[in-house]
């Protein structure tokens, strides 16, 4: 067992074992209620409750991405505007993309990139971008887009609400009576009760119904999108017209992850449940992680990364000093994480030439919580999610990536980074990497310190990182789109 002043209560040391025991302790009670079986529209429910409902099983409720990033009322009717008069006239193309703001994190003469997607765009030609914005620090990035966005989901949504007031059709009262029934028995949820899920029911009947007029009008031969889970209706809009859909992997994904770990329970559901028919993964590694269920084959496919190729061509830091070291967050156990880069500091600053970079997570908005670390000066510079450089820039110039769990620990064995783990909240999921030789577990600031001093972070040989992202993206992506 890790003992350590930085967490609240001991972790077990073994790969994965906190992660893996709550999702099967999940997936096992989803299959022994037989929780697919309820149906609304033709398709099974489970899914659009399911991964919100995992996070309220295993915490308390919290609201991680405060109200820095919500979207305010004239910026919102402002966008569902422009969205109603580009309904009325809509192209008819071979590709739907549905992207996130957040994803243009890379500039190009001026112009902001959607790093999953505008790099293929070119090649496909047809294409209609429908952009999802949530938070407002990258709203400058729309209007100074690389490949703009023909629409936003803005007013999707406020047409969804409106058409939620017209109700429900009363076939699917009684679904949402039994299901919250269910939950709460095996679950112990209290606050999912059947009007909860009968709003939940609503919008997913009525998004659905207005993203499948949309779509049968542009008549797309596939959908791509980056998180299928928080697009639910639109994927079971797609599928009901015969839309091939692919999600592109865009985070830490493996068989344990709630959003992908389906079981074998699910297979004889699979028809009725609204996923993606093909999932592109960075690599090997993750494509093996997520077939382990038994719920997912064929559907996986091993594309490589656009992203990490375009670093891997790029220079990258051989100097020594002073010793770089690129920190990113993951929204999480802030106050403990400051606390270990402080006392690092405070015991390095006399005995090493250090730079520390505090890169955060794009949902944290504010700075505040790590200004503490402004005492170092010129040693530290903190930058937010939506600030340059980017983070793979950053991971190019490091010597040493350091996060809890995140998977710029991977994309630094990508770029032949070195990456270590802090001990902190939810490090298990990440620490097979330790377990392979493929990061370091750092349990205090003076491990971190004669670490550095002893030159114990070498950088990554190129065959353990094809593993994680395979060569070649772009071939091997338009290969598999057929283009």
């Amino acid at each position: 067992m890790i003992d350590h002043p930085y967490l609240d209560h001991p972790v077990n040391n073994l790969m994965g074992e906190d992660q893996a025991s709550l999702d099967t302790r999940f997936r096992q009670i989803e299959s022994t209620a037989d929780l697919l079986h309820f149906q609304v529209d033709g398709w099974c429910i489970w899914p659009l409750l399911h991964f919100t409902l995992y996070y309220r099983f295993i915490s308390p409720p919290s609201n991680p991405t405060a109200a820095f990033n919500q979207v305010a009322l004239r910026e919102r009717l402002s966008l569902a505007l422009n969205d109603f008069a580009r309904m009325l006239f809509l192209p008819s193309v071979k590709y739907v993309i549905m992207v996130q703001s957040s994803n243009r994190a890379e500039q190009v003469g001026g112009l902001y990139k959607d790093i999953y997607f505008d790099d293929i765009l070119p090649e496909l030609k047809s294409i209609f971008k429908i952009e999802n914005l949530v938070n407002l620090h990258y709203a400058p990035r729309m209007q100074a887009a690389l490949i703009p966005s023909a629409m936003t989901t803005m007013g999707i949504k406020m047409l969804t609400g409106g058409f939620m007031k017209m109700g429900l059709p009363v076939r699917f009262a009684r679904t949402a009576v039994d299901l919250s029934r269910a939950i709460i028995k095996n679950y112990a949820l209290e606050e999912y009760s059947p009007a909860r899920l009968q709003l939940a029911f609503k919008n997913f009947y009525w998004s659905k119904r207005l993203y499948r007029n949309i779509l049968q009008r542009i008549r797309p031969r596939a959908l791509l999108l980056t998180t299928a889970v928080e697009y639910i209706s639109l994927v079971a809009a797609a599928k009901e017209l015969g839309i091939r859909v692919i999600e592109f992997q865009h985070g830490l994904i493996n068989r344990h992850h709630t959003a992908y770990s389906w079981t074998k329970y699910a297979l004889p559901y699979k028809k009725h449940m609204p996923l993606p028919d093909q999932i592109f993964v960075y690599g090997d590694y993750w494509r093996d992680e997520l077939v382990a269920n038994g719920f997912w084959d064929e559907e996986i496919r091993s594309v490589g990364s656009l992203r990490i190729d375009q670093y891997r061509q790029q220079p990258r830091r051989q100097e020594s000093t002073p010793f770089t070291i690129l920190i990113t967050t993951q929204n999480e156990d802030t106050t403990k994480l400051v606390r270990f880069l402080d006392e690092f500091l405070d015991i390095a600053k006399e005995r090493l030439c250090l730079r520390l970079v505090v890169k955060l997570h794009p949902a944290e908005g504010d700075k505040n919580n790590y200004r503490i670390l402004t005492k170092h000066g010129d040693l530290v510079t903190i930058l937010l999610g939506s600030e340059s450089p980017s983070t793979f820039s950053l991971l190019n110039q490091s010597n040493l990536h350091i996060s809890i769990y995140s998977t710029c620990h991977y994309e630094a064995l990508g770029l032949g980074v070195p990456t270590a783990i802090l001990p902190l909240y939810k490090h298990e999921m990440v620490l097979h990497l330790v377990e392979t030789g493929h990061a370091y577990l750092i349990q205090s600031p003076t491990e971190l310190l004669n670490a550095i001093e002893e030159k114990r972070f070498q950088p990554i040989m190129a065959q353990i990182g094809d593993r994680f992202f395979k060569q070649n993206a772009k071939a091997n992506i338009l290969r598999e789109l057929g283009s």
